[in-house]
């Protein structure tokens, strides 16, 4: 997967877009029974970040926290929008020793970006 935005790109090799498929459409009946249909302006879309750098979660946190467009390329599948949530955590929770856990420079959980139509 290939982020991108106007500073530059980040390339992070195990996250993908999870719900590529997934879509919501708001329908109502009129008077006359027949459907009108309302398409959503706005897409949310989950990102699981499999496995991330903490120099690479930090980046993507001041992304989120500047609410920089960013664009991104899952495998050809491509979006733009805003990060709108980030959880990304330490792979070692566990571990009770800061200096192991240093060592191990591992992130991984997951962010939603809204998509522009």
């Amino acid at each position: 997967m290939i982020i991108s935005w106007d500073g530059g790109t980040l390339t992070l090799e195990d996250a993908w877009i999870e719900d590529k498929t997934k879509t919501r459409v708001y329908t109502r009946r009129t008077i006359t029974g027949s459907t009108v249909v309302f398409l959503p302006v706005y897409k949310r879309y989950t990102v699981r970040i499999n496995t991330c750098t903490y120099e690479e979660a930090t980046l993507l946190k001041s992304l989120a926290e500047s609410g920089t467009k960013i664009s991104i390329d899952d495998e050809g599948f491509l979006i733009s929008g805003v990060i709108k949530e980030l959880d990304i955590k330490h792979f070692v929770d566990d571990v009770k020793e800061s200096a192991i856990r240093n060592r191990i420079n591992l992130y991984r959980g997951k962010m939603v970006v809204e998509a522009e139509p």
